[in-house]
């Protein structure tokens, strides 16, 4: 009997148990799998989202729990590397806004698919006018044909060579030519870009200021020639005009002691005009002189 009441005894202490274990073995497996499980499910659902403010918690130092460790891990370099991303977009998209080039993005045919900012102040459109038209409109029909075949150029080249600066005249909104200088570069097998990218910068100015510079020598080239002809030229006629000079006072010397009045006159007035001659002659040499810089 003795033995059957500890039999019992043993048999009731094995069904408390295995109940107490049927119980609790659901909020364990709850508590230490499926909750953490269900945390790190709604992180990747976040993640996925767009949100990378995300932070798994860690319930146990176990293997779901090293997971959820290596996803906070991840997310937070993900976070890190999209805010530097942003922060350098952000830099390049200011330097390219604020810059006084003009940078254009066409497609193969030559359609603009982006324009800086800059285009209003150089060329008087907003970079929305622009979007869709073709480059080639807005080139001087005389430009046109060589700009094609840069362009072709280009298209054949790869983005590793640098083409050299092409000047062309592109229409302003208000109807007047204004002249570039562009480089284009071929980035159309270039994930980020597929475009050809061109840096122009207006040199209408530059162009004038050289083509006075240009005219500015050219008048002081004829100036100069003109100071070494009259030079030249003074110093061929005073010459003989020194003699006519010398040889009247002379004859007028002769004619005087022989009587003969009346060709002392004519002799006077030869003597008059050449003495006239010369002097006009000096003059013109004395402002040649002046013009060049060389008068005393």
């Amino acid at each position: 009997r003795y033995i059957h009441n500890i039999t019992l005894q043993l048999t009731s202490l094995m069904i408390a148990a295995t109940t107490l274990i049927l119980i609790l073995f659901p909020l364990f497996f709850r508590s230490s799998i499926i909750n953490p499980l269900n945390a790190l499910l709604d992180g990747v659902r976040k993640v996925n989202a767009g949100k990378h403010n995300v932070t798994v918690p860690i319930y146990y130092p176990d293997e779901i729990g090293f997971l959820a460790d290596s996803f906070n891990g991840m997310v937070r370099e993900v976070a890190d590397r999209e805010q530097r991303l942003a922060k350098a977009e952000e830099y390049y998209r200011s330097l390219i806004e604020n810059v006084s080039d003009l940078i254009t993005l066409v497609d193969q045919n030559g359609v603009i698919r982006y324009e800086s900012p800059s285009v209003i102040s150089l060329f008087g459109y907003t970079p929305e006018e622009l979007m869709g038209k073709n480059v080639f409109d807005f080139i001087h029909p005389d430009d046109r044909p060589s700009a094609r075949e840069d362009f072709q150029t280009t298209i054949n080249e790869s983005s590793e060579i640098q083409a050299s600066a092409v000047e062309m005249r592109i229409k302003h909104k208000d109807g007047s030519w204004r002249i570039i200088e562009a480089i284009a570069r071929n980035l159309l097998n270039e994930p980020s870009v597929q475009s050809i990218i061109i840096n122009s910068r207006d040199v209408t100015e530059r162009k004038r200021m050289e083509s006075l510079q240009k005219e500015k020598d050219a008048a002081e080239e004829a100036n100069r020639a003109k100071s070494r002809f009259l030079a030249s030229m003074s110093h061929e006629l005073r010459t003989p005009l020194n003699a006519i000079i010398g040889y009247s006072e002379i004859l007028t010397e002769e004619a005087t002691e022989l009587g003969q009045e009346s060709l002392t006159a004519d002799l006077n007035k030869i003597h008059s005009s050449g003495k006239n001659l010369l002097g006009i002659i000096n003059d013109i040499l004395d402002f040649s002189k002046i013009e060049a810089g060389k008068m005393p």
